[in-house]
C-alpha cells in the first residue's frame, strides 16, 4: 500500500501526463497489497506468491520486521513469530 500511496502516480493522473501508465502502476501496487493482505487474513501463505511479491516490491531489503513487533513486556502478553 505504501508504494501506491507514496509515489507520484496520483500527481501524474491529476496533471494528465502518462495517465494510463500511472493508473496501471497504482492498480498493480494495490492488487499486490490485497494479495498479501488476503494471505495474512486467511493464515495461508503462498510461498511462491510471497517470493514474487518480495522480488517485485522489495523497497526496504535491509529492514528487520522484528523491530516493529509489539513489545511483549508492555502488553503483558507474548509475541510469537515462527519463521
Amino acid at each position: 500500500m505504501l508504494l501506491a500511496q507514496s509515489s507520484d502516480w496520483a500527481f501524474i493522473m491529476k496533471t494528465g501526463t502518462v495517465v494510463s501508465y500511472a493508473e496501471r502502476r497504482t492498480r498493480e501496487h494495490v492488487l499486490r497489497f490485497l494479495d498479501l493482505n488476503n494471505m495474512l487474513d486467511s493464515g495461508m501463505m503462498d510461498e511462491n506468491k510471497l517470493g514474487e511479491l518480495e522480488w517485485k516490491d522489495n523497497i526496504f531489503p535491509e529492514i528487520n520486521f522484528r523491530h516493529y513487533l509489539p513489545d511483549a513486556g508492555q502488553s503483558g502478553g507474548t509475541t510469537q513469530v515462527v519463521w
